[in-house]
């Protein structure tokens, strides 16, 4: 009954603390995005419990293991959307002069993908078979990697691909590629400033978050003794890493919203 309690408000506090119940079960392949957190949950119960002496402490931590873990997987996943994304906006300059030279959608792609080096590369070639063979249009092509990545930066690519072949054919492509080169290199010059906003108040927490870690370890080895007596004692010192694990979720939120720009 002990267990189902303690696994009942983990439960509670991991979904009103991180919503990602609810996300996770909606995708298909659920069970693969789970497993790393779900093992880091369990191994941090059992480590939060024993070093910590209680099972309170256990579940703080446990939550704490689950929420880094995502964290690490998610900020994995955006460095690489990242590279993709600088990887495309070579590609608008590119395909602007391209197209202003009167190439077409297959060479402008070809051509891409021998200069662009992985892993827009591997996509860009797979576009130029389909462009060659089935003859797809190039806003479906680019609709196409826009769902695959992510990437805002080509469904624009593909508007101004299919607006430009109905009006005004390849220069008008071009003219559109280059307005809307113009307008990423003034978004990225306005978030490499938010992110020396973020970056100072950022490290300060992380210094913070040390030392406070710092002081709950000593209790837990230290002063182990004088925690272990008592039930009170053990209560404050879950209670203690409870604090630290609010403030590592409050972090991790404010890089979070600083990523989903």
């Amino acid at each position: 009954m002990t267990v189902v309690l303690f696994l009942a408000i983990f439960v509670v506090s991991f979904v009103s603390l991180t919503g990602e119940l609810t996300e996770l079960t909606g995708r298909a392949d659920w069970w693969k995005a789970a497993a790393a957190p779900a093992v880091a949950t369990v191994t941090g119960f059992g480590v939060g419990t024993a070093a910590f002496l209680s099972p309170l402490a256990g579940i703080f931590l446990a939550i704490l293991a689950w929420r880094v873990t995502r964290f690490i997987t998610a900020d994995a996943h955006g460095r690489r959307r990242s590279l993709v994304g600088k990887q495309v906006r070579d590609l608008v300059a590119a395909a602007a002069g391209m197209f202003g030279a009167g190439k077409t959608a297959a060479e402008v792609l070809e051509a891409a993908a021998g200069h662009i080096g992985d892993p827009l590369a591997a996509d860009l070639a797979v576009c130029v078979a389909r462009s060659r063979g089935a003859r797809e249009p190039l806003p479906r092509l680019l609709l196409d990697l826009a769902a695959c990545w992510d990437l805002p930066e080509l469904r624009a690519m593909a508007d101004i691909a299919r607006f430009g072949e109905d009006t005004g054919g390849r220069r008008a492509v071009s003219r559109g590629l280059v307005r809307l080169g113009d307008a990423l290199r003034r978004r990225d010059r306005l978030l490499a400033e938010r992110a020396k906003g973020v970056a100072e108040p950022a490290l300060a927490a992380w210094v913070a978050l040390a030392i406070l870690s710092g002081g709950v370890v000593t209790d837990a080895t230290a002063l182990r003794s004088l925690f272990a007596v008592s039930l009170a004692g053990r209560v404050d010192l879950a209670l203690g890493l409870g604090v630290i694990v609010t403030l590592v979720f409050m972090v991790l939120r404010l890089l979070e919203r600083f990523r989903e720009v």
